[in-house]
């Protein structure tokens, strides 16, 4: 059971990955132009499983953008993760 809920945790990561990607292709800029990422979890034990698919998500970015990650409860419809990024055009 637990292996299910592993997979769906980094599934939720992964997904909310294409959709920062998504993102910052609608508002004309690249990775490279982050300059903040704030990510909020459901629950901090999920930091370990988000950072490995964010530091793959950042593969070929200059210079990482700084970055906050903490939990905070009861995130909207019951998210597990919500990211907030800011970027420079």
């Amino acid at each position: 059971m637990v292996k299910d809920s592993n997979r769906k945790d980094k599934k939720d990561r992964e997904d909310s990955s294409e959709y920062s990607d998504r993102l910052v292709a609608i508002n004309r800029v690249s990775k490279n132009n982050i300059c903040f990422a704030q990510v909020l979890l459901a629950d901090i034990n999920d930091f370990n499983s988000m950072n490995e698919v964010y530091l793959e998500w950042l593969e070929g970015v200059d210079i990482p953008p700084a970055r906050a990650a903490f939990e905070a409860g009861n995130l909207p419809k019951k998210a597990g993760i919500e990211i907030v990024i800011q970027a420079t055009e």
